[in-house]
């Protein structure tokens, strides 16, 4: 017999969103990289914000890299009118190059 899942969703009013793109930059051969987000004036304390790996090529990456090895992403550090870091980590071996990061700030 299959498995069934469940799930709680909640329903949330947004009152404001903001998206945009970030490069990522691990230089030459690095496991973590991370980039200051700036210019975010809606930002507060309790915003949330997700960040996606953009499948697009760059110069240093094509589409296949990003789709074989893919980095973990995480966010810190929101400050209040400011911005957040956008934080990556390649798990199996040093990345290099730069990655377009999408993201997405939601209050």
């Amino acid at each position: 017999m299959p498995k069934s899942y469940s799930s709680t969703y909640r329903s949330s009013s947004v009152n404001s969103l903001e998206i945009g793109t970030a490069d990522l930059d691990f230089g030459l051969s690095n496991k973590v990289a991370e980039t200051a987000v700036s210019g975010i004036s809606s930002a507060i304390a309790t915003s949330r914000v997700i960040a996606t790996m953009r499948i697009e090529e760059t110069i240093d990456h094509p589409v296949d890299d990003l789709l074989i090895d893919p980095i973990r992403l995480a966010v810190k550090d929101i400050i209040a009118g400011v911005g957040f870091t956008i934080y990556g980590t390649m798990d199996n071996a040093p990345a290099n190059g730069t990655y377009k990061i999408d993201w997405q700030l939601t209050n």
